[in-house]
């Protein structure tokens, strides 16, 4: 039997979803909850390798059991959110089908980046956000945000690329302004580690002038420049807000 568990939390309680050697991460914390409540080894696949500080409102895993105890969904969904307290939110498990992956059937995940312009910053937002003090130039930002739409050659905007295809689409980028903050968001099938933060940091550049179009440009093109500056935002300000799959996989 293969379940199907979709989550919120909150990235600063984690050091990753992906399990490591130490430190709390969600793939690893799940599969020492759900080994103990079947009483048999569970591995749990996850959705996507998100960062440390990185927060999720929509996050999926899955994992296989035989069941044999016959323990109900609602007894699982009560033993996992007890094990947490409001670090995490346990939003619905169910059963799909047995080929189900989920990555492999994602059809398409947004993220959102939130940023801070203020020199008056919350703290009590602060935590989850990118603070910028000087403000930025949205009319730039935009001009930028529509140069990484599309199929590109990611490679300058990502870490660890030994034998990873770093040509890829993305759908959809879009900002959102309110009084307070400054959303980027990103729509797309998949990323690259740290992807999403460099492109960030380029956008913010570009608003400042620190780099120009033909930089970000020849960038994308995999081609080196002299004069591009690469730079990763910190991690807290993204969250991952929706994961979209390809129908017919629930049982």
């Amino acid at each position: 039997m293969r379940y199907l568990v979709n989550i919120a939390y909150d990235g600063l309680f984690f050091i990753g979803s992906q399990k490591q050697s130490e430190g709390r991460t969600i793939q690893g914390e799940f599969e020492k909850l759900l080994s103990k409540l079947f009483n048999e080894e569970i591995k749990v696949v996850i959705c996507s390798r998100l960062d440390a500080k990185v927060s999720a409102k929509d996050f999926v895993f899955t994992f296989d059991t035989n069941n044999k105890s016959n323990i109900s969904i609602s007894h699982i969904k009560k033993f996992l959110q007890d094990s947490f307290g409001t670090e995490l939110l346990i939003k619905d498990i169910y059963l799909v089908k047995d080929d189900f992956h989920p990555r492999y059937n994602v059809k398409y995940k947004i993220y959102s980046y939130r940023i801070e312009n203020t020199s008056n910053f919350d703290p009590l937002t602060s935590s989850h956000s990118l603070i910028i003090k000087t403000p930025l130039n949205i009319k730039k930002i935009k001009e930028g945000i529509k140069l990484f739409i599309g199929c590109h050659n990611f490679v300058y905007f990502t870490k660890d690329v030994e034998d990873k295809n770093t040509n890829l689409c993305i759908d959809k980028i879009w900002l959102k302004k309110d009084r307070k903050f400054i959303y980027i968001k990103f729509k797309g099938k998949s990323f690259l580690k740290y992807q999403i933060r460099f492109i960030v940091g380029a956008l913010i550049m570009f608003s400042e002038g620190k780099i120009s179009k033909e930089d970000i440009v020849n960038a994308l093109d995999g081609k080196t420049s002299s004069t591009y500056i690469k730079k990763k935002v910190d991690g807290n300000g993204l969250v991952l807000e929706k994961v979209e799959f390809n129908k017919g996989y629930k049982l």
